[in-house]
């Protein structure tokens, strides 16, 4: 009934489809296009952490002014995550360009906490008790079938064109 609340989840899901088989290639994108480490690897993972947790911490101290605006912070949680994504998509093979991917994955975390943290906030705010059972329920099995039907669409084109497009360098 909330259509604000229905965009935000037709959003979140569009987004999730793309950004949930990313985790699954993180290591093959560091180890192959990137020609990382297993280090290098560890440092990427470690950044989007501790972008999750100084999300959470900005949103648990400023979570009074935050909570007014639930649904718009969720929303901004979320193009910054797609934007980060995005830019990460378009990075040259080379070590400062690692460098950059990294710090995008800080910037993923601290996103993904934002959009998650508000989003589940403005759910229990706008739905009624009753129904928060059947509402998170939904909720998890659209989150569930993200995954499966991003990899549907990431696994082959992986396969087509490997962690980077083929150039024809003559």
């Amino acid at each position: 009934m909330d259509k604000r609340l229905f965009v935000l989840t037709l959003s979140a899901t569009n987004c999730m489809i793309f950004f949930m088989p990313i985790t699954a290639f993180y290591p093959l994108m560091i180890s192959d296009y990137f020609q990382g480490t297993a280090c290098e690897a560890s440092s990427v993972e470690l950044l989007y952490s501790a972008g999750m947790m100084i999300g959470t911490f900005v949103i648990n101290h400023f979570g009074n002014k935050l909570q007014h605006n639930a649904a718009c912070a969720a929303f901004i949680g979320l193009f910054g995550l797609g934007s980060t994504t995005l830019i990460s998509g378009f990075l040259p093979k080379s070590d400062a360009a690692f460098w950059i991917f990294a710090f995008m994955c800080f910037g993923m975390g601290i996103s993904a906490v934002f959009y998650n943290i508000l989003y589940i906030a403005y759910m229990q705010e706008t739905i009624s008790s009753k129904y928060h059972g059947r509402a998170f329920s939904l909720l998890n099995s659209i989150i569930s079938l993200t995954m499966p039907l991003g990899l549907l669409v990431a696994g082959p084109v992986f396969c087509l064109i490997g962690s980077a497009p083929k150039t024809n360098v003559v």
